[in-house]
């Protein structure tokens, strides 16, 4: 018999949790202010762009406003600062460019679509009087009908009235070049451009290139393939991607490549040699998820700031050094999110740390400084919360089946009223992507759980960025195969080194890590409940049209080619073996989601239940991929916490002590 548990008393609410979502992203300087871009759960997620006003921020558009682009449905860059007091932003609702003086209102400056959000805009760049941007254009009914070109606006928003006005720069495939467009940027003289493309079946961290062309009478031309790609006798993996590419001067290039198998910092004269500048075997870059994300900038001549694994550093070139810019534990802000900015000698962006919220910082003169955006500490109710109920992630290496050595970040139920050193009931936390990471930020949801009793391991499976392209590619192929026996293989290390529970092994994710929740729970492990947000349960369906434009082959690499390894799809799918549900499961959908879409979620579950499955499925009006609304987010954090402790047949309430 299971013995029973009780639930903790925790003054962390759903309320908090919510509150903590406050999304920071799109760091910017403008002259010596620094502006971002913020969600605000309480006005149902929607972005306003911020600048910071003595000791907090002053939002710059109106709360209508949702500054966000759509660009391969997972945005990018969404504003630009523009002369004379004024600056462009996209606006979620319509997927228009706008363009708004600080003291006014907002005027269009892009076409009316031909219908709705079929233009989409991102990563504005101003040269001379007119902004030139990513545009997508949807000339279907389908996701995939789409095609990318670089296209400029005239500033003086003749564009509005007038298509004509809107000049395509010429780049995507319509002219020979990619599918994919991103990181358009213009070298400082003004003759050439820069940017990054790649097409499919690859993601741009398979295969990725480098184009230069000149800017000649406004255009785009002479465009040529300078690095990346496929691979070569010096590449580690299957191809060379490129994560951010900049000018250093008007003929070199900067950029971030793998080519060793890392992503490092490499130098390209246009007429000369490429060289890397201070190769490591460390991850310099990421993945390009959304386009503009930035990992580095030039501080000096020479010295560059850059994100080694998240960690701000210096790197700099002539004394051949790699360090931090502070302490780890420096205002307790250890890592920086890929939207770093550099101006003036001073880099912005967005720091956070295991005790602190993310918030807009800047590091200048040896020092780091947070300047807005978030609390410094998270705030329950009117007093500062107590950092005894925060958990502190301890960094594991667990053995996988296969012999390699799966990272992890290890919460402890952690709370100062209560000293329970037994096995605790643990939940394996997978991440999305599958390319992507865990981030070792304060993350209320998890100390929600942890408050409360429930212990959280968040593992670094196969397939997941920081650790080399080795580690990624280990995925290749084997998506359904390696992230569950990398997961089984966590939970059972912390069972056998007695921290956790056997009876009380859970597992939650959302989106590809939804994916490997639900698939986890119809193949034999030790899981015995389970909760999916917005997973991805058809793999046929997501390859065939039920997903977008970007995600569309992503399969092709981490499953197999279609139609030949049909098979694979069939055979990973959590719908094919929805009737092997041996766990209860809750699984939680936005009903506007257009990449995992709720279609494919509802097939599962009626598959589950009409084959009797334990099954609880809450969805939710108005939410996309990911739950921005503050009480979607309060209710989702509750719902899934009252499931587990359910299962877990943890008794009491766990409300505030």
């Amino acid at each position: 018999m299971t013995k029973a548990r009780l639930v903790w008393d925790s003054p962390i609410s759903p309320r908090d949790v919510s509150g903590s979502h406050a999304a920071i992203m799109w760091v910017g300087q403008v002259g010596n202010e620094v502006w971002w871009v913020q969600s605000q759960p309480e006005l149902a997620g929607r972005y306003g762009l911020f600048r910071a006003a003595g000791d907090g921020s002053a939002r710059l558009t109106f709360a209508a406003s949702n500054v966000r682009s759509r660009v391969h449905e997972y945005g990018g860059q969404p504003w630009a600062a523009l002369p004379g007091d004024r600056f462009c932003f996209i606006e979620w609702s319509d997927q228009r460019v706008y363009a708004q003086s600080i003291d006014g209102a907002a005027q269009p400056i892009s076409p009316v679509p031909p219908r709705p959000a079929a233009f989409r805009y991102a990563d504005p760049v101003v040269v001379g009087d007119e902004v030139w941007l990513l545009r997508e254009e949807f000339f279907g009914d389908l996701p995939t009908e789409v095609t990318r070109d670089f296209v400029a606006l005239p500033l003086d928003a003749s564009a509005a009235d007038d298509p004509h006005c809107a000049r395509v720069l010429g780049a995507g495939e319509n002219f020979g070049g990619h599918h994919f467009l991103a990181g358009l940027r213009v070298s400082p003289d003004g003759t050439k451009a820069a940017w990054i493309g790649w097409n499919h079946p690859n993601m741009s961290w398979d295969r990725s290139e480098v184009v230069v062309a000149d800017i000649v009478d406004g255009r785009l031309a002479n465009t040529r393939v300078v690095a990346g790609g496929a691979p070569t006798s010096e590449t580690v993996g299957d191809g060379i991607s490129i994560c951010q590419v900049e000018w250093e001067t008007d003929d070199t290039l900067l950029y971030l490549s793998d080519i060793t198998g890392w992503w490092n910092l490499y130098r390209h004269p246009l007429d000369g040699v490429v060289a890397a500048i201070h190769p490591v075997d460390r991850e310099l870059g990421g993945p390009l998820w959304r386009v503009g994300q930035k990992w580095f900038g030039i501080v000096s001549p020479g010295v560059f700031a850059v994100l080694d694994h998240g960690r701000l550093c210096l790197l700099d070139e002539v004394a051949d050094t790699l360090l931090p810019v502070t302490a780890a534990d420096d205002a307790g802000l250890s890592s920086w999110g890929s939207s770093i900015t550099v101006a003036h000698g001073q880099v912005a962006g967005v720091a956070y740390g295991p005790k602190r919220l993310p918030t807009v910082a800047k590091w200048c003169n040896a020092a780091v400084e947070t300047i807005g955006g978030s609390a410094p500490l998270p705030v329950i109710g009117d007093i500062t919360l107590d950092l005894g109920w925060l958990p502190t992630p301890d960094r594991c290496w667990f053995e996988a089946l296969d012999g390699a050595s799966v990272p992890a970040h290890v919460y402890r139920p952690t709370n100062p009223r209560v000293d329970d050193a037994g096995p605790a009931p643990y939940i394996v936390h997978i991440h999305g992507g599958p390319t992507g990471e865990n981030g070792t930020g304060l993350d209320l949801e998890i100390a929600y759980f942890t408050s409360r009793g429930i212990g959280v391991v968040a593992p670094e499976y196969g397939g997941s960025t920081g650790f080399g392209r080795q580690w990624r590619e280990r995925l290749n192929g084997q998506w359904g195969v390696v992230d569950i026996a990398d997961a089984v293989a966590v939970a059972n290390g912390l069972v056998q080194q007695g921290l956790a529970d056997p009876r009380r092994l859970g597992i939650r994710g959302g989106s590809a890590g939804g994916f490997t929740t639900a698939l986890a729970l119809t193949s034999p492990s030790p899981f015995t409940a389970g909760c999916a947000r917005y997973p991805v349960v058809d793999l046929l369906a997501f390859a065939g049209g039920e997903t977008h434009d970007l995600e569309s082959q992503y399969l092709s690499g981490i499953v197999g080619p279609l139609p030949e390894r049909e098979d694979l799809y069939l055979e990973r799918s959590p719908l094919t073996h929805a009737a092997k549900l041996h766990a209860p499961l809750l699984v939680l959908q936005g009903l506007d989601d257009q990449i995992c879409q709720p279609s494919a979620t509802q097939r599962f579950v009626d598959a589950a239940r009409a084959a009797g499955g334990t099954i609880d499925y809450r969805t939710y009006e108005g939410e996309q991929h990911g739950f921005r609304a503050a009480s979607t987010i309060a209710h989702a954090i509750e719902v899934e916490f009252a499931y587990f402790a359910q299962i877990f047949g943890l008794t009491g309430s766990g409300g505030e002590p």
